[in-house]
Order: structure tokens, then C-alpha cells, then sequence
């Protein structure tokens, strides 16, 4: 696995190719491991950027990842980073990807979680406050989902839609998400 990031990784943004026609080179290395194992790995070594792309590049990748996976990756996820630190975003791709992406509300479930820290309940909120400008899509992300570059508009939503299925998750109801995450931290006292 550790080749097939570096590989994917070291080429990425160097080569012509970008988005899926860069990652559709890879189409069957990735293929041969678990989603849910790959994207824990991508997270813990690479930017949430990269690891981003990835997973709109990868109609595959995203589309292995079941409900479970990301309810276990959203738990078991070790968030010791400094939020703060650029260089340590990646270990946030589930929250930015699920808020941003696939537009899910899922901070309930997961502040109330056992299985998650206090500390790494604290970085959650620092860090989608500190990305709050960030996490909302815009026209030029949606641009992007055009099939051609990132996968379609369309196969996000039908993600999503699958996601909603599962009680963790549910429709984003807010409009800012700062302003959220100060309701959260109050509620669950987290200052």
C-alpha cells in the first residue's frame, strides 16, 4: 500500500494528467485493497487535499466505502494532530470530505460517541471551525464534478443518498458552520 500512495502521491500534480484520468492509471492497484483500510492509510500520511482528490477521482474508492466504514473511520480515527498545523490536516479528510462533499451532519452521533476522545472531540470542532470558509461547496467545486475531472456531481449524491440511509447521518440544516460549532462545544461543554 505504502508504494502504491507514494507512486500516486509522487505523480500527482506533476504529470498531464489530473483528477481521474491521472488516477485511472492506478484504477486496479487500488482496487486490490479494502477502501476502508486505504483511506485510514491516506488519511494518517497525506493532506486532506490529496486524499480529497483522491476519493473524486476514484468513483471506486468512494463508492467501496460503505456506511460502517466511514462510521468506523469517523470513531476510530486517531485525531492527536494539531488541527492548527497545515501538515497535519489529513488526519480530518473524513469530517471535511463528509461535510463538504456529501454535505452530512454527523457531529451528534460522534460527540456523543464513547468510542471517541474528549481530546480528539476538541480537534474536530477546532478544526472545522478553523476550515469553516472551507467546508462549504462552492460553484467552481460543483464545476469540477463534471465526470471528466472529478467523478459527477451526480455519483456524490447517490453517495449521499446511501449515507442518509444510516442514522449517524443526516442532512446539513445549518448555514454556518462556525456558528455551529459554537452550539456544539456549548452542549456538549467542550470549551
Amino acid at each position: 500500500m505504502i508504494d502504491l500512495v507514494r507512486k500516486i502521491h509522487d505523480g500527482y500534480g506533476t504529470s498531464s494528467l489530473a483528477g481521474i484520468k491521472f488516477i485511472e492509471q492506478f484504477r486496479g492497484e487500488i482496487k486490490k485493497y479494502n477502501a476502508k483500510e486505504l483511506f485510514a492509510f491516506l488519511m494518517e500520511n497525506c493532506s486532506c487535499k490529496f486524499t480529497s482528490e483522491l476519493l473524486l477521482s476514484s468513483e471506486d474508492l468512494l463508492n467501496n466505502l460503505s456506511s460502517d466504514d466511514w462510521i468506523s473511520i469517523l470513531e476510530c480515527s486517531n485525531r492527536a494532530a494539531n488541527p492548527l498545523d497545515e501538515n497535519n490536516d489529513g488526519f480530518f479528510t473524513d469530517i471535511y470530505f463528509l461535510v463538504k462533499y456529501l454535505r452530512l451532519d454527523f457531529f451528534d452521533y460522534l460527540l456523543a460517541s464513547d468510542k471517541v476522545s474528549s481530546n480528539d472531540k476538541k480537534n474536530i470542532l477546532s478544526f472545522c471551525k478553523l476550515k469553516s470558509s472551507r467546508l462549504a461547496l462552492d460553484e467552481l467545486d460543483i464545476e469540477d464534478m463534471d465526470g471528466d475531472y472529478f467523478i459527477s456531481y451526480e455519483v456524490i449524491e447517490r453517495k449521499r443518498l446511501e449515507l442518509l440511509e444510516n442514522d449517524v447521518f443526516n442532512e446539513i440544516k445549518f448555514s454556518d458552520i462556525y456558528e455551529h460549532m459554537d452550539e456544539l462545544e456549548r452542549k456538549y461543554s467542550f470549551r
